[in-house]
């Protein structure tokens, strides 16, 4: 019983060893986490700004119908063997917006 006594009082708190090595365990588990919830907000800020474009996309493709088109140029479409023609407009919106997304349609000629 004695002997127990003295190993206890020798071996009282932690060696340095096993508080460098519980500190570098808690680091890697902190900076993994870290990385993960930047890469999660990141995520979400590009989402919410591709929505944002995609919403302003959609209102200038709107105005662009809402405007009509007089060009001349053709859309040629086959349906069950039968080639339709269509005088319109191709319109691209996004590219020259310095939007993150990119709208293509055709607007038919009034």
């Amino acid at each position: 019983m004695r002997k127990v006594i003295i190993f206890m009082k020798q071996n009282q708190g932690f060696f340095l060893i096993e508080l460098i090595v519980a500190s570098m365990i808690l680091l890697i588990l902190v900076l993994a986490f870290t990385s993960l919830l930047t890469g999660s907000f990141t995520g979400i800020f590009r989402a919410g700004r591709k929505s944002q474009d995609l919403y302003y996309a959609q209102e200038l493709i709107d105005k662009a119908i809402l405007d009509g088109t007089t060009s001349e140029q053709e859309l040629k479409i086959t349906i069950n063997g039968t080639l339709h023609t269509v005088l319109g407009e191709k319109v691209i919106v996004g590219e020259d917006e310095g939007l993150d997304v990119t709208i293509t349609t055709f607007l038919p000629k009034r």
